[in-house]
């Protein structure tokens, strides 16, 4: 049997079978389909329209003074946890506090390549305290 998905996104299929006794089994599989555009946190992809219409307004900044609006990753800016975990701590903070960064995985798969790619200039446009985006890689592929 072979299905063919046209759109990335998850879906469920349900297999139905009937035993020798004439028994009913169903189960549900879960099939998720991986979209190969992904883009990275520093291209906006924000629900709300005046935080949008903000950043609208920077990206035309940008352009206009011919600041660059891709994102090219560099080895500086590479996911370590760990690292980014003591860094983020100055003295007299709360150790105990959550964080964005602590809820965030180490790693998605063994071997996979991740950089932050936090558009940490938001923080202008928002009353959000801390931001934090990265992308994970595997084989290339966000």
């Amino acid at each position: 049997m072979n299905f063919t998905f046209t759109v990335e996104g998850y879906y469920e299929v349900i297999v139905t079978g009937t035993t020798a006794n004439g028994c009913e089994k169903s189960t549900v599989v879960g099939v998720v389909i991986a979209s190969d555009d992904v883009s990275t946190g520093n291209n906006g992809g924000l629900e709300s329209e005046s935080l949008g219409d903000a950043l609208s307004k920077r990206y035309v900044q940008r352009k206009m003074k011919s600041v660059p609006t891709e994102l090219v990753k560099t080895d500086a800016m590479l996911y370590d946890k760990a690292k980014l975990l003591v860094k983020s701590n100055p003295a007299g903070r709360n150790v105990n506090s959550q964080t964005m960064l602590a809820m965030f995985p180490t790693e998605l798969a063994s071997g996979n390549t991740s950089h932050v790619t936090s558009p940490t200039d938001i923080l202008d446009y928002t009353i959000a305290q801390e931001v934090i985006s990265v992308d994970f890689e595997i084989a290339g592929k966000n």
